[in-house]
């Protein structure tokens, strides 16, 4: 037991003195030593999980009244079989139980063009998906440990703006994973070579399909970055912590994904519920990944003010 514990110890030392000398891209010349000492104190300090367990809920609430509103107006894309194409997706990434419960519900929805149920489901979408945002202001403030200085309408404009954004980068997201194949038949299939090298062409186009959707990704956390927060960001657009969140929800995402469909036994043990507790967990992961991307962020900035401090003290 000795034995491993001073090589234990002398693991810790080694990473310590590495850490100590690496400095990467964004932390402003902090070293990762530095730096992630502020970060591992926020995790302990900062109540994450009860923070990523709040907004979890309500992304939760808020999803149902997005999808209505986003499926009613997918029928409204004049795009060639668009909605069929999207029931190929929905069963590739739903669950069989699920989307046999919910294909005649979603039918109907696609399939038939509501104005009624457009403008309804808009306007929810709008309170309750603003509301989800709202989850996320309050948890980034307590990063910050910043009362609330916005008003209660300046607070839910920034959050209707937001999900204008984000719903908008989600269209665009869904659009390039429906039309993919679409581009490649109509587009190359006429070409001489497209049977000699049809597999590398759907490869490559697959890779560039899913990086693009990594990018929206990453482009609707730094917004959520730069325009949530009460504090006014000292942040670039771009920043250390949503490359962190949005490589850190690829990561859980595709490990909660392979344990769910190889292990986990939720529709077994509980029947129907089983798929609302999949989607509630997977709200999970993603609220705790974006808060954990913006502490990262929020840990560079107090690096920074205590640099600032001990040199003012001097």
């Amino acid at each position: 037991m000795n034995f491993i514990r001073r090589e234990i110890e002398r693991l810790r030392t080694l990473l310590n003195n590495v850490s100590k000398k690496v400095i990467l891209p964004g932390f402003k010349g902090y070293s990762l030593f530095y730096v992630g000492s502020f970060f591992f104190k926020g995790i302990q300090e900062g109540a994450i999980s009860i923070r990523a367990r709040s907004v979890a809920f309500n992304m939760f609430i808020a999803i149902f009244p997005a999808l209505i509103f986003l499926f009613s107006l997918i029928p409204f894309i004049p795009v060639e079989n668009f909605q069929y194409e999207l029931f190929g997706v929905l069963a590739e990434v739903m669950p069989d139980s699920a989307y046999s419960l919910m294909h005649e519900t979603i039918s109907d929805t696609l399939l038939n063009q509501r104005s009624s149920i457009l403008s309804i489901g808009f306007l929810l979408m709008l309170f309750f998906s603003s509301n989800g945002v709202l989850a996320f202001i309050e948890a980034f403030n307590s990063s910050y440990h910043e009362i609330e200085t916005r008003n209660w309408l300046s607070r839910r404009v920034i959050s209707v703006v937001l999900v204008v954004i984000l719903s908008f980068l989600l269209l665009i997201a869904i659009s390039l994973i429906v039309m993919g194949n679409n581009f490649i038949v109509n587009f190359m299939g006429d070409h001489p070579f497209y049977e000699q090298y049809e597999g590398t062409i759907f490869l490559i186009v697959g890779i560039l399909k899913w990086f693009t959707v990594v990018l929206l990704y990453f482009l609707a956390t730094s917004f959520l970055y730069f325009l949530a927060p009460s504090k006014k960001s000292r942040f670039r657009f771009i920043t250390p912590g949503a490359i962190f969140a949005t490589v850190l929800q690829i990561v859980t995402s595709l490990g909660f994904a392979y344990y769910v469909n190889n292990f986990a036994q939720y529709n077994k043990l509980y029947v129907s519920i089983g798929t609302v507790i999949v989607v509630m967990l997977l709200f999970y992961i993603t609220a705790l990944a974006l808060i954990l991307g913006f502490e990262l962020n929020v840990s560079i900035l107090t690096s920074n003010k205590n640099i600032y401090i001990k040199r003012r003290k001097k």
